[in-house]
């Protein structure tokens, strides 16, 4: 339970733009873990591919610990995390699983978390999802075949709406917080 009360703890803050990355990094870090195991129970061993997703559950929980220190460059690990975690899941799993979707929260969030001026950090979050949806179609290795992977269309597909309208709610929510983001005049 301490590890939880210091993650709440260091999700608050006064800065509207990384409270949002702070409750969006969270969102993903916590519910991360459970993402392969669900996806053995639907399509059985093969799934334990996705474990990979593993790797990026402590970036988003150091999110908001970053933040205190580095606001713009924890808001660029929220995309990075998620930009990887697609790509190497989609390379697993295959393009069948629509699994790559979840670009489209990571685009979401390079151009709605980001100030006017963090230009470096907001072109990197929205070339990285770019990149990794790219690699994953035909630019780098070919992507594995599970069998089963089209079974996890709606969910992939389904989860990657909601985590976008949850991007597009917390920029909302900052930018009625007086925060001009460069991205502002789309949410």
């Amino acid at each position: 339970m301490k590890l939880w009360a210091d993650l709440v703890a260091a999700a608050r803050t006064d800065d509207p733009l990384q409270g949002a990355a702070n409750r969006i990094a969270l969102f993903v870090g916590t519910s991360q873990p459970f993402y392969p195991l669900g996806l053995v129970w639907v399509m059985g061993d093969a799934a334990w591919a996705s474990a990979i997703a593993w790797v990026t559950t402590p970036v988003f929980l150091a999110v908001p610990f970053v933040g205190r220190v580095r606001p713009a460059l924890a808001r660029l690990l929220v995309a990075l995390a998620g930009t990887f975690v697609t790509t190497m899941v989609a390379l697993r799993l295959g393009v069948a699983s629509w699994v790559e979707a979840y670009h489209l929260p990571v685009l979401l969030v390079g151009l709605l978390l980001f100030r006017r001026g963090e230009g470096l950090a907001q072109g990197l979050s929205l070339g990285l999802p770019v990149l990794g949806f790219a690699l994953v179609h035909g630019l780098g290795p070919a992507p594995a075949v599970v069998d089963g992977a089209e079974s996890l269309q709606w969910l992939h597909g389904a989860g990657a709406l909601i985590l976008s309208a949850y991007v597009i709610y917390e920029a909302r929510n900052a930018q009625k917080r007086g925060v001009a983001t460069s991205g502002q005049a789309s949410v």
